[in-house]
């Protein structure tokens, strides 16, 4: 196995901020403890003072690296203790307010506390602990004394000591690969930026070279330089050192190519005292720098860097073979099916060079049967690649992330290979595990967390994913190097019958996780049922969804023997699973921090005593219960709940459940939902559900709100408030009684609202704008009404109220509004796409639509309005259902009005037997030119006399579908 290196000063701080808790405090004093856990706070600051020199030592010493390791170990073992202790104070205080009479809690403040805690229970408890404490002290007294032996010493700063740092051996500008494989155009790109003379340069140009470790840098750099057409530079130099002696003096006036390889620190001042003896050459000078970090290269040049992308997979193949076979020529008969040697290399370097070439080198000396075993290997074994550069490199990566950057990445090791993550999702994770910087006054966890998740993804650590912009990956190799980090404590159980290692093999775990199927058994998770010991240390019970995964089902024995035992789980995910219900016990889960319910649309209440669970972060939905469930004052002490929040079941809450306004102390929701029932029936109290809204009212930092089957006739005034300056997402939902709607046009940052099922909305007049308010909806982009079909007219601003509303709306959908009528608002000058389905009164002005660009009309019958007949935005066009088209295909100017048109779509419009004749052939033409697609279907459309196209090589599609008769002739001209 590979040699743990984890750093832990990040996890000392964290315990010695726990051991001077005030309640952990009052609790040790009242057990007769703290004298001796007061000695662990001693010792972990001696400790501490080491860490850095101690984290310096480990890539050479493998005696220090083993002592790191046993400090994270008891990091762990402390930190479980403080919960037990955490924990047992917990429920001592619960069972007081649950025994307690009146009558006899006045006799208990005359019983010193010292006897209070003689139960059977208590003196069972302190014995348990002793033993533990002792042992602890013991193995802090052998790491303290070891340190004295390895020579650790005090390192001021409590971090790696940057002097100390280590570096990548020196590179050369010598040639080390006899080809270079897929970067011709890397190469091209880079010197023409090299021997590019802008009139506007300055004589002096940077051009930073950024990319993960191992996928080229330096090689590409190697060949720009050695190249011929660089030769006419009159000084070059490749490492800083040598440019420093060589140019420093020489530079003015002349010349020069500089190369910086593998530049992992520059901060302004540095960059400024580096560069200005280079400043004085002659126009053309230019220093190409290669590095991982992006913020290294924009602060050396802030308009821009050359990012250098993974190598395609064949050319990976060619690095491969080119380290793995004489000379690069692959011996088919010696290695059987080379196409399926091919595809594992192909996956196992995904386009890292380096990782190829790493895997060539380990299998050159191999025997063909030991080929397919190490590549179906879950992770190479780096403590055994000799001289292979792929853990050096890698390992250098990881030694340059700041302290409080180590742990974060290290933790991404529970995630398998290949797993998309969201940003929110792994921050939420690091939150719970306690990896990230607590609030302080000008900066939230969730911001520290931010910064983390972009400096790694800066780094090249993180990559963003192929097939979804909103989730990244890490490269495999990137992977290895995250599990190398964190060791023997994950255990991943990845089929139906379970993990096969033995309870001998796990004494280190802390993390659980699983890869879901459809039917989760028992069998699964046998593991955690035979070996207390591990359920005592879990800290996730997380399952890993598959890409195509759907939802799953769980047995009950799961959900309510095992999971209440895994007494210091901080992260549990129930998504998407088919539960009914959870455990009574559920309440003791008090370390939780993390709990995603999302999906388990089967789960009736949330169980009684939520409220016990203060440390939750994450919470998916909070579903309010009818008889014994948790209700909204459980919801009320859950502070520190943030990020996404649904409440539903709302339609549960008596009048008696609320008090208060229940999300006050939420500071840190950006995303709420808030669901009654579907089912509007004589159960339900308007009153009750419009106080339940009223005491709903979010902090103002709510960025995206939706309200869904609310039983009331109107809205609360917080609805609507222009306090909640930072709402860009509004939806109401089937709030089928609501008769009005609250002054939106008051959100200064709207920019989508969605209003659908408001059966029992009438008019929309002028109070949707607010007040007195001038500038209603000024950066609303989207709108969509829908089912909505009581609604009869939307009034327009009046001339004299000089209201600018709807500036910069794009996109206006109104659907199923059968007997709205009148017109839309008149001037929507940003609008480009509109779409009117089943409006059949709906009267529209095209002429107040400049910048149209997609039209869709659905079921309008009567529409009565000429159609877009200047718009030369007009790029889409799509009726369907229509019988009465007026105008619509007899503009002023024929049909060179729709020149623009490149898609039409036309679809049960049985009034439609032509287009114009009065329109020549000429014109007709020209309209179907500008068409790549032409669309004409249903039964509906019985009889069509002609088509005449001209035939041209964009028209791309003809369709005509399900038309009975074609009268005359369809005549093509090319």
């Amino acid at each position: 196995m590979p040699v743990v290196e984890l750093l832990v000063s990040a996890f000392v701080a964290v315990l010695l901020e726990r051991l001077t808790s005030p309640e952990l405090l009052r609790f040790l004093r009242q057990e007769g403890l703290y004298s001796k856990i007061k000695k662990w706070e001693d010792t972990l600051k001696i400790i501490q003072a080491v860490l850095g020199n101690a984290e310096d030592k480990q890539l050479k010493d493998r005696a220090v690296k083993t002592w790191l390791d046993d400090l994270r170990d008891l990091a762990y073992d402390v930190e479980d203790i403080l919960d037990e202790f955490t924990t047992e104070a917990f429920e001592r205080k619960l069972k007081m307010e649950q025994h307690d009479q009146p009558s006899t809690s006045k006799i208990r403040k005359f019983v010193p506390s010292c006897l209070r805690n003689l139960s059977p229970r208590a003196i069972k408890f302190n014995r348990g602990m002793e033993s533990q404490i002792k042992d602890v002290s013991s193995r802090f007294e052998h790491l303290c004394r070891l340190r004295e032996r390895l020579g650790l010493k005090e390192n001021n700063t409590g971090g790696t000591s940057s002097n100390a740092a280590p570096r990548r051996p020196p590179s050369s500008s010598v040639p080390t690969e006899a080809v270079i494989y897929g970067r011709d155009g890397d190469k091209a790109k880079i010197l023409e930026m090299v021997l590019k003379d802008e009139p506007t340069d300055a004589n002096f140009r940077v051009i930073p070279i950024v990319g993960m470790g191992g996928v080229g840098k330096t090689t590409l750099a190697r060949v720009v330089y050695n190249d011929t057409m660089v030769q006419s530079f009159e000084l070059k130099a490749w490492e800083l050192s040598t440019a420093q002696n060589k140019l420093k003096e020489k530079a003015n006036g002349r010349k020069f190519l500089l190369m910086l390889d593998d530049v992992w620190r520059m901060n302004y001042g540095e960059w400024e005292s580096l560069k200005s003896p280079f400043m004085a050459g002659a126009r053309g000078s230019r220093m190409i720098v290669t590095t991982c970090l992006r913020d290294v290269a924009l602060t050396i040049r802030p308009s821009g860097f050359y990012p250098l992308d993974l190598l395609p997979y064949e050319d990976c193949w060619l690095v491969f073979s080119m380290h793995a076979f004489e000379n690069g020529d692959i011996p088919e008969h010696a290695y059987g099916n080379i196409e399926s040697i091919r595809q594992k290399v192909i996956e196992r370097s995904k386009g890292l060079p380096l990782a190829a070439r790493s895997l060539g080198g380990l299998l050159r000396s191999k025997k063909k049967d030991e080929w397919l075993v190490i590549l179906n290997s879950e992770i190479w074994d780096l403590s055994k690649e000799g001289d292979n550069e792929v853990p050096a490199a890698l390992k250098l990566s990881y030694h340059h992330l700041p302290s409080h950057l180590k742990r974060c990445f290290a933790f991404c090791a529970i995630f398998p290979k290949d797993f998309e993550f969201e940003e929110e999702e792994l921050m939420l994770l690091w939150m719970a595990e306690g990896l990230i910087q607590q609030s302080t006054k000008d900066k939230k966890p969730e911001d520290f967390g931010g910064e983390y998740f972009h400096d790694l993804l800066s780094r090249s650590i993180f990559q963003q994913s192929s097939s979804n912009i909103s989730k990244f990956t890490m490269h495999d190799l990137i992977h290895d190097l995250a599990q190398w980090a964190f060791g023997e404590i994950i255990l991943r159980v990845e089929n139906v019958m379970g993990d096969d290692k033995k309870p001998g093999e796990l004494g280190k775990v802390r993390y659980f996780l699983y890869t879901t199927e459809y039917l989760e058994g028992k069998m699964k998770f046998e593991v955690l049922n035979e070996v207390e010991s591990l359920r005592s240390r879990i800290r996730t019970f997380l399952p890993i969804f598959r890409k195509d995964y759907r939802e799953c089902f769980i047995t009950n024995t799961i959900i309510f023997d095992l999971v209440p035992n895994l007494k210091r789980l901080r992260a549990l995910s129930l998504r998407t699973y088919n539960v009914t219900k959870l455990p009574s016990n559920f309440r003791y889960l008090i370390k939780l921090h993390h709990l995603d319910n999302k999906g388990t649309f089967s789960i009736k209440e949330m169980p009684s005593g939520m409220k016990a669970l203060e440390s939750l972060q994450k919470l998916s939905n909070f579903i309010v219960g009818k008889d014994v469930g948790s209700n909204l004052q459980d919801l009320k002490s859950l502070k520190m709940v943030r990020g996404e929040l649904c409440i539903s079941g709302l339609d549960n809450v008596v009048d008696c459940d609320a008090r208060g306004l229940i999300l006050r102390d939420k500071k840190d929701l950006k995303e709420l939902m808030l669901e009654w029932g579907s089912q509007f029936d004589d159960s339900r109290n308007q009153v009750v559900e419009k106080y339940v809204l009223e005491m709903l009212q979010p902090n103002q930092p709510l960025e995206k709100l939706t309200i869904r089957c609310y039983g009331g006739t109107r809205f609360p005034s917080w609805v609507g408030d222009s306090s909640f300056s930072k709402v860009t997402l509004l939806r109401l939902q089937s709030c089928e009684k609501c008769i009005s709607l609250p002054s939106l046009g008051l959100l200064g940052m709207l920019k989508d609202l969605t209003i659908k099922g408001m059966k029992g909305l009438k008019h929309l007049g002028s109070e949707i704008y607010g007040e007195g308010c001038k500038k209603p909806f000024q950066l609303l982009e989207t709108i969509c009404f829908e089912n909505m079909p009581q609604w009869e007219n939307w009034e327009p601003v009046k001339e004299n109220d000089y209201v600018d509303a709807f500036p910069h709306l794009r996109e206006l959908a109104v659907v199923n509004c059968p007997i709205l009528s009148r017109r839309l608002p008149d001037c929507l000058p940003s609008l480009e796409k509109l779409v009117i389905k089943n409006c059949k009164l709906l009267v529209v002005s095209f002429s107040s639509l400049p910048l149209l660009c997609k039209l869709e009309i659905d079921g309008c019958k009567g529409l009565a309005c000429n159609g877009p007949t200047d718009s030369k935005s007009l790029k889409s066009m799509t009726l369907a259902d229509i019988s009465e088209f007026g105008n619509w295909l007899r503009p002023p100017q024929g049909l060179q009005s729709f020149i623009s048109i490149t898609e039409l779509w036309i679809e049960n419009c049985s009034n439609l037997i032509s287009f114009p004749e009065s329109c020549g052939e000429d014109i007709l033409g020209s309209l179907v030119w500008s068409f790549s697609r032409l669309s004409v279907a249903a039964a509906a459309v019985p009889v069509i006399k002609a088509f005449v196209f001209h035939y041209q090589n964009w028209l791309l599609v003809l369709s005509l579908l399900r038309v009975q008769t074609l009268l005359g002739n369809c005549n093509w001209h090319a």
